[in-house]
């Protein structure tokens, strides 16, 4: 999975790597450091990404994805 960006993407991850499927995940730092609310700050386009930017909630996930194991790399376009 690359650019992993949400929660729903993370669980998926995970699951499949529950059943023994081999798939790893990747994120973007942009997704660890920022969500959808920098979009609001002054010139808040130069924070788009595609995918987009997501909420708190899938933030968080995404840590907690570098912990457990669903996600593997941290990268940069």
């Amino acid at each position: 999975m690359m650019h992993t960006s949400a929660k729903t993407g993370v669980d998926a991850i995970a699951a499949a790597r529950v059943k023994g499927v081999p798939i790893y995940g990747e994120t973007l730092h942009q997704y660890l450091m920022y969500t959808a609310e920098a979009y609001r700050r002054p010139n808040g386009q130069i924070y788009h990404t595609y995918p987009s930017l997501k909420f708190r909630e899938s933030q968080e996930v995404l840590w907690r994805a570098t912990d457990h194991g669903a996600t593997q790399t941290v990268a940069t376009d």
